[in-house]
């Protein structure tokens, strides 16, 4: 029987993955939303597409581990077969995604995002300056790189693991089955027997 992380159930650990990727993905899709709409004004076409769509990609990510949730919890090898395929998509997607944001944030739009963080940054203190408000928008802008690269790589190996596990349990399923199919097969009919002549 398979094992998640060395000692787990498989099937534990499906679950726990499912889930996981469920906060993660209605988390993140609702923290992309609300930058959209916040900063709405102040984000390039680029932006607020790259935005949107990893947005969407979470709220995807969180939609297909709630279908492998249940496909999980209730042992059904063919929900779980698909919930693995749509997995694999939803990575593609997820990695398309990120790419675009980051790109979109820190190399296309770069020195525009300065820009109007820096103009915003004047508006709220004005005693700083243009050239402190510069600055400090750098640093905002280098450590939100950091982040958005940090939760991009984090979320890519949990569902880099999640397919992983999926396909261990999806084999532990069929394997299971199989086996009961055999012991139907050869010992049910003598148990049958067996039960005739003790009542008989």
């Amino acid at each position: 029987m398979a094992v998640f992380c060395g000692c787990f159930p498989i099937r534990a650990g499906t679950i726990a993955l499912c889930a996981l990727q469920i906060l993660i993905g209605a988390t993140t899709a609702t923290f992309f939303w609300w930058d959209v709409l916040l900063y709405v004004e102040f984000l390039s076409v680029l932006q607020k597409s790259a935005l949107f769509l990893s947005a969407s990609a979470n709220a995807l990510l969180a939609l297909v581990a709630l279908f492998g949730l249940i496909g999980a919890v209730a042992r059904h090898w063919e929900v779980l077969r698909a919930f693995w395929f749509m997995q694999m998509v939803q990575t593609g997607i997820s990695v398309a995604a990120g790419a675009m944001l980051l790109i979109a944030l820190f190399a296309t739009d770069g020195r525009t995002s300065v820009g109007q963080c820096v103009g915003q940054h004047v508006l709220a203190f004005p005693t700083l300056g243009s050239a402190g408000s510069k600055a400090q928008c750098e640093q905002l802008l280098q450590a939100a790189k950091y982040v958005y690269g940090a939760h991009l790589a984090i979320l890519l190996a949990i569902q880099a693991y999640a397919i992983i596990t999926i396909k261990s349990y999806m084999d532990d399923l069929y394997d299971g089955d199989w086996t009961r199919q055999i012991e139907d097969m050869y010992f049910a009919p003598e148990e049958h027997k067996h039960k005739q002549t003790i009542t008989g």
